[in-house]
């Protein structure tokens, strides 16, 4: 945040990580992104990191930074693309995040940020785009989104397995490449999701409310030919 400039940022989870108690400049708030204490639209943008995967719910939480943001959020997880999966085969990757209950000593980083290790749940471009027509029908929204790949170079340091070792530092050398032929294929995925504040065009505003269009409906049907089936 600070190399990006930003001066008003709010850094927030549901714990301090590492005994880590210090973010300054910037204020450390008690948030849990499934249920989160703040009104609608308290912040211009929200951000994750890696965090959703940790989730109970990851939609619940992507549904929930868009309730509090204003302009839009900011998603970096990882892509259920086809490498992905090959790699969960080879070994490379897995489907539950188990390193860091290793490095804990099997007392926190999974679940929930606790000692349970959790599923890695990997995203798709279409399955953002429900997932945010789901819960905010009402309005279109803005979808961009970005690739690279990122190898677990540390983690994969301590691996048993020379294969693995080996190919993870064999990709490195590639990487690249890989990422300017393969660009969906990466492990690393940005979701840029902007809320245009443009209601669907069967919808429209009456006095501060959101209402349906029917006049706009009617230009696609007609009401007087629809017939119910005999009862």
């Amino acid at each position: 945040m600070l190399d990006a400039g930003l001066v008003d940022v709010t850094i927030s989870n549901i714990e301090f990580v590492d005994d880590q108690h210090d973010y300054s400049p910037f204020p450390w708030l008690y948030q849990d992104v499934e249920a989160m204490s703040l009104e609608d639209g308290s912040f211009d943008w929200v951000i994750v990191h890696a965090g959703l995967h940790h989730c109970a719910s990851p939609h619940k939480g992507l549904c929930e930074m868009l309730r509090v943001c204003k302009k839009g959020v900011i998603v970096i997880e990882s892509r259920d693309s086809l490498l992905m999966r090959f790699a969960m085969r080879l070994g490379l990757t897995s489907e539950f995040e188990t390193e860091p209950a290793v490095l804990s000593g099997g007392t926190t980083g999974g679940f929930r940020n606790g000692p349970i290790p959790n599923y890695v749940y990997r995203w798709t471009e279409r399955e953002f785009e429900k997932t945010v027509n789901s819960a905010f029908p009402e309005y279109k929204h803005k979808l961009a989104f970005r690739y690279s790949l990122a190898l677990p170079l540390e983690r994969m340091t301590m691996s048993r397995s020379r294969f693995r070792r080996l190919v993870v530092h064999t990709l490195a050398l590639v990487r690249r490449l890989l990422e300017t032929l393969m660009p969906r294929q990466g492990n690393r995925f940005a979701a840029i999701i902007g809320r245009s504040g443009e209601l669907r065009p069967w919808l429209t505003e009456s006095e501060g409310r959101i209402v349906v269009n029917t006049t706009a409906l009617l230009r696609d049907y007609d009401r007087t030919k629809y017939k119910r089936n005999p009862q």
